[in-house]
């Protein structure tokens, strides 16, 4: 099936095979849609065009998430559409990715865990559960760490907030937690750059329930 024209269906997907190297079957119904096979098995759809400019321009390949090839065939047309009209849909990514970025870049700890506490914690908890996060993220948290940006939080700033509340250290823990669980929830719906804070901060939390010490103490 490789280096063939054929209209791309459920029915194709399933018999599609491995090779040792990556090959692509293209969509009879629309030039540049194909499906990209991997040695590994992995498949992806994608739309390749060239930008403006004649043999000039660049060839550029967009990766089309889904694993319906319906959902895909359309979501190509309208890549086409787009690029017909002189627009350059990788560019167009590009400066979305970039905006997303920059919005992240914008957000502070504080924001964050506001975020976490409305549309998570009191959509998923128990009314008593949810307030007493959110007593911990106005008490504790904001406090030591609300101004900072959240991708520049490091586990040293959670390092150094535990040791200034070693005196109440059931709580400064409990804070810990839940700093944990909102910046993990921050990763998943990339509102902070993917990073090991959070396993981290986990493994500390770990050790301080464990031995009751800070890791700060000299």
């Amino acid at each position: 099936m490789q280096n063939q024209k054929v209209r791309l269906t459920k029915t194709v997907l399933a018999e599609v095979k491995p090779a040792e190297r990556e090959y692509v079957i293209w969509d009879s119904r629309l030039a540049g849609f194909g499906l990209r096979v991997r040695p590994s098995g992995a498949r992806s759809f994608v739309f390749v065009y060239r930008t403006p400019g004649g043999r000039k321009g660049k060839t550029q390949r967009v990766t089309i998430k889904g694993d319906s090839p319906e959902a895909a065939f359309e979501h190509a047309k309208g890549l086409q559409v787009r690029y017909h009209g002189g627009a350059d849909p990788a560019a167009e990514r590009m400066e979305e990715k970039q905006a997303v970025a920059a919005a992240r870049a914008a957000l502070s700890v504080g924001d964050v865990l506001d975020s976490f506490i409305k549309d998570h914690a009191k959509e998923k908890l128990k009314p008593r559960t949810w307030a007493g996060y959110e007593r911990l993220v106005d008490r504790i948290l904001k406090p030591h760490l609300g101004k900072t940006k959240v991708d520049d939080l490091e586990p040293k700033a959670v390092a150094a907030m535990y040791h200034a509340m070693r005196s109440t250290p059931t709580q400064a823990a409990l804070a810990v937690r839940v700093l944990s669980s909102a910046m993990s929830w921050a990763e998943e719906y990339g509102l902070r750059v993917l990073s090991v804070l959070c396993a981290l901060v986990s493994a500390w939390r770990s050790w301080v329930f464990e031995t009751g010490r800070s890791g700060c103490e000299h």
